[in-house]
């Protein structure tokens, strides 16, 4: 696959992306049942029955209460929800792109974990967390889901190795979090603001080379990142605009860029001594003038 060369979000946003593909088109190009290690109908099946005691809107209701109880007004707390199959078709177009089995996926709010819990069934990754903020949805996924997932799904989980995938839930700001041991990243950000989507690329600075971002309707505002794909989304509430995005190598641009930093901070540092330096002789001066 071709990779978009992109400088920065403004040119991001002017560009029309060539080979813009839904899920849809994906399956029935990659038929992903006959792939190895990419069974998602007898993972769906799993998925279901992982979910199975608790109604499709229970995420949502779950959201809704958190936030009348904590008075939250803020728009990037709105819920939404990925669905199994276009999901693990979005990991397969990660596989495409050159994403290698293992590794650690994190989902910046995951909400009732469904995105968290399909990356741990449809793909190997060594471990799967999910970052919430909200504590009830947080005390679902890990006091109710993950039990029930160790309980009735693990086991059944195929390949065989995949069952060993570690499944964590944390309860916390994914903004100020550490979670540089990534190698994808997911962020349901139908709903963030342009200042959430600017402090999560500043934690994205900290990912390593070739580590994907994949967001929705917003991609990372951030020149780090490459746009590798971008296309269509199937969600509970509707079609999702997904951009899949790929940490570069550091460049002779973002070297400056750090150069540049650590100068200004250098001169700032040399600017308050003086400065420090400079009141001290003056306090010498006035006690001796005092005396």
């Amino acid at each position: 696959m071709a990779a978009l060369k992109v400088a920065g979000i403004d040119q991001i946003k002017a560009t029309v992306v060539p080979d813009i593909r839904d899920h849809q088109a994906y399956l029935a190009e990659r038929a992903p049942a006959e792939r190895e290690g990419f069974e998602s109908s007898a993972g769906h099946k799993l998925f279901k029955h992982l979910y199975a005691p608790w109604p499709k809107t229970l995420g949502k209701k779950a959201s809704r209460l958190a936030r009348e109880e904590n008075e939250f007004t803020h728009s990037s707390l709105v819920y939404g929800e990925v669905e199994y199959e276009p999901f693990v078709a979005l990991l397969g177009v990660l596989l495409e792109d050159g994403l290698r089995p293992g590794g650690v996926f994190v989902d910046v709010g995951c909400g009732a974990g469904k995105a968290v819990f399909a990356a741990a069934i449809g793909h190997d990754f060594d471990k799967v967390v999910g970052i919430e903020i909200l504590e009830r949805l947080h005390a679902i996924n890990a006091d109710d889901l993950l039990p029930r997932f160790e309980t009735h799904v693990r086991h059944e989980v195929m390949p065989e190795r995949r069952q060993h995938c570690d499944v964590e839930f944390v309860l916390g700001d994914a903004t100020v979090l550490d979670w540089a041991e990534a190698r994808v990243v997911f962020a349901n950000s139908t709903c963030f603001d342009e200042a959430l989507m600017a402090r999560l690329a500043d934690r994205a600075a900290a990912l390593a080379p070739g580590t994907y971002f994949v967001t929705t309707t917003t991609a990372l505002p951030s020149d780090r990142f490459e746009l590798r794909w971008k296309g269509f989304m199937r969600e509970t509430w509707g079609d999702a605009t997904v951009f899949v995005q790929r940490r570069r190598e550091p460049g002779e641009g973002e070297d400056a860029e750090d150069a540049s930093v650590a100068s200004s901070v250098n001169a700032l540092l040399r600017g308050s001594l003086r400065n420090l330096k400079l009141n001290a002789t003056r306090e010498r001066a006035a006690s001796l003038t005092a005396l």
